[in-house]
């Protein structure tokens, strides 16, 4: 479904985030960011996909731990994102407020080698 208007959404991984008021984000130098712009809205396997294919990682060795980082009411908030229901915070917010923009911090974790039948 088309968004009433484009989405800016942040991305950062491979080291950590803060998330300040005002939506401000402080990461370290290691943190390597990159920036989308949604015109659609997306389902959460296809917003995976989309995050695993810009990070470069396989996601049959690596699995993704996604958290949203937002201001609600001026208090600094975080949700995981592990579902299209949690993935339609980042909407509603979006509808609610014109300047909002998308901060996501994305933790990349290799799976164990004895996970994928190799001993």
């Amino acid at each position: 479904m088309a968004l009433a208007r484009p989405l800016v959404v942040n991305f950062y991984h491979g080291g950590n985030i803060r998330f300040i008021a005002y939506g401000l984000v402080q990461h370290a130098e290691s943190t390597k960011t990159f920036t989308v712009v949604l015109r659609n809205e997306m389902y959460y396997l296809d917003f995976v996909s989309m995050i695993y294919q810009h990070v470069g990682v396989d996601r049959r060795n690596f699995k993704l731990k996604i958290t949203q980082h937002f201001e609600d009411c001026g208090e600094p908030k975080s949700s995981p994102i592990i579902s299209d229901e949690t993935l339609d915070v980042m909407y509603f917010l979006a509808e609610k407020d014109e300047n909002f923009c998308a901060h996501v911090h994305v933790e990349i974790e290799e799976i164990p080698r004895a996970y994928h039948g190799v001993v």
